[in-house]
């Protein structure tokens, strides 16, 4: 996977189910880390890409999968480098 596709956030589709219940929340709370946990296939790169899209403030993205199992290889990509 090319750096630049890592680092983009996901476009949600006309289909996708918006949760102002859970966005809400997160766009009202100023912290500087959330953690969303859940098992596979519970939404949440939907919910984090439409909190991103309601809240104004900066979100960084990184899509992490097995070629990034190494630490300098999970920083390398979190930098922006090659993976």
């Amino acid at each position: 996977m090319r750096p630049a596709d890592r680092r983009a956030a996901p476009e949600l589709g006309g289909s996708a189910v918006r949760r102002a219940r859970l966005t809400l929340p997160l766009t009202e709370r100023r912290t500087a880390l959330a953690l969303i946990v859940a098992p596979a296939g519970y939404g949440k790169t939907s919910l984090l890409a439409d909190w991103a899209a309601a809240d104004a403030r900066p979100f960084a993205w990184l899509r992490v999968d097995e070629s990034l199992d190494r630490p300098a290889e999970l920083w390398s990509a979190y930098r922006g480098g090659e993976s």
